[in-house]
């Protein structure tokens, strides 16, 4: 490798460690608060780059990414999307509980399903 490549891939791979070193920070600061207020939580270990961290809810299990956005670090989740440096934040979204479908919705579902059984 030339010296100019060698550089350019030590650059490179500081980003990516820089990144992915962000990503376990703000996932660790967001299980820190959710374990404060009794939650479960679990981190995985990243693969192809993407951190989880498992979250147990009374509604299930949701899985919480960290993504870098053009605004900086944002959460990701089912329901979730805010700024990663308010994990106080992120915790009571995470923690709300979801309104309840639709009456209309529900039957709308029960028709289809009949149809098809």
């Amino acid at each position: 490798m030339s010296d100019a490549s060698q550089k350019m891939h030590q650059r490179s791979t500081s980003s990516s460690e820089e990144r992915h070193g962000a990503k376990r920070c703000h996932l660790r600061a967001l299980s820190e608060e959710l374990a404060s207020r009794g939650v479960r939580c679990l981190s995985t270990l990243p693969l192809e780059g993407a951190h989880g961290l498992y979250v147990t809810l009374r509604r299930g299990t949701d899985c919480v990414v960290v993504a870098e956005t053009v605004d900086g670090w944002r959460f990701v989740g089912p329901g979730l999307e805010c700024n990663a440096t308010d994990p106080a934040a992120a915790a009571e979204l995470l923690l709300r509980e979801p309104p309840p479908p639709a009456l209309r919705d529900v039957l709308r579902r029960r028709s289809r399903m009949k149809a098809v059984a």
